[in-house]
């Protein structure tokens, strides 16, 4: 049964209820996202890291690329053998 108000709209409690109902059909789909700087896709807002330490306006690298970049690229070069 809804609950009208004065003007014949449906009161607040029904369109809270009918707005909840939608969203819970769509759980996570509000994710904080961003923009890699590096990579170019928008990725999950965990794991990021800030291109200038201390300066988020200068944009995120996101965890991906993060980890390709300490693991490969910055590695120390392996030994000589003698």
């Amino acid at each position: 049964m809804h609950i009208r108000s004065g003007f014949g709209f449906l009161a607040h409690i029904d369109h809270y209820r009918a707005a909840t109902q939608r969203q819970a059909g769509m759980a996570g789909a509000t994710q904080a996202t961003f923009i890699c700087r590096r990579c170019g896709q928008r990725r999950a807002a965990y794991g990021r890291r800030q291109v200038v330490k201390g300066m988020a306006r200068h944009g995120f690298h996101c965890a991906h690329c993060v980890k390709e970049r300490t693991s490969g690229a910055n590695a120390p070069p392996a030994p000589l053998a003698a």
